[in-house]
């Protein structure tokens, strides 16, 4: 699954075991990006999340206690997470 670089919402509702209410709740509060896309043939509105986001939000998700798996302790980590990420990637301490 992570040789792609996009998962749909079912594929990511897989990944974390959780529902789409769920999805769509950390996607409001900034865990995950939706990219919205209409599909060619069919028409139908489609939105992915890139894996890379996907993947960072699974390792710190699998890092917290079952207990502490809410978007209130997501959000603080992910938002460090992606910091940390980002400066390392553009030469920054």
């Amino acid at each position: 699954m992570w040789d792609k670089k996009y998962l749909t919402y079912d594929e990511a509702m897989r990944v974390f075991g959780v529902s789409k209410g769920t999805l769509s709740k950390w996607a409001r509060k900034g865990l995950l990006y939706p990219i919205n896309s209409i599909d060619a043939v069919s028409r139908k509105r489609m939105k992915f999340f890139r894996s890379d986001d996907v993947q960072l939000l699974v390792r710190l998700y699998n890092r917290l206690p079952l207990h502490r798996r809410s978007s209130h302790f997501l959000v603080p980590l992910f938002r460090r997470a992606v910091e940390r990420k980002f400066n390392t990637r553009h030469g920054q301490n």
